[in-house]
């Protein structure tokens, strides 16, 4: 019993005391636009000026308005299930398209992104070559793709030092 008294405090706590400023100005300006109380009241009850009664006022029905034509709820997100969609660059989706055009796999793009400075994942390139219509590759060996990298100019593959031996039982 004792748990659903202090529970309802807390509800009337919460409604009657906003402690986010968001939340002021929402019961500032339902007191002031919807239920039609005075901007002196209001300001009084919740803390505010005069003049920012009507500042908040107005700027609430700029907001209002700009909502009507495709934005944002004032107050209230509006939130949409499933994962976000991340923003993409359109011209790394063009160099991702270009580089499966040339029959490089998913791990060598990734190779090559990374190497111009494109932080992205293997996952990502695989969604981008997949909406695109690509489908996977058909298995290829190590040196075939070697091959490919070298023949399409991307890298620049270094031969490996030619090792020398030296005595040990030299003094260094």
């Amino acid at each position: 019993m004792k748990a659903s008294k202090d529970l309802e405090s807390a509800v009337i706590q919460y409604f009657s005391e906003p402690k986010l400023a968001t939340h002021r100005q929402y019961c500032a300006l339902r007191s002031f636009l919807y239920e039609g109380n005075s901007a002196k009241d209001v300001a009084a009850e919740y803390g505010y000026e005069v003049s920012t009664i009507y500042t908040l006022a107005r700027d609430f029905k700029l907001k209002l308005q700009n909502s009507f034509d495709g934005g944002e709820d004032p107050f209230f997100l509006m939130l949409k299930p499933g994962r976000k969609k991340s923003d993409r660059d359109e011209e790394l989706v063009e160099i991702i398209l270009s580089f499966r055009k040339k029959h490089l796999s998913i791990p060598d793009i990734k190779i090559l992104l990374d190497a111009k400075g494109y932080n992205v994942s293997e996952s990502f390139i695989y969604d981008i070559c997949d909406e695109n219509g690509f489908v996977r590759l058909p298995k290829r060996s190590k040196q075939h793709r070697q091959d490919l990298m070298e023949r399409s100019g991307y890298v620049n593959v270094l031969k490996a030092p030619v090792s020398e031996s030296h005595s040990l039982s030299e003094p260094e």
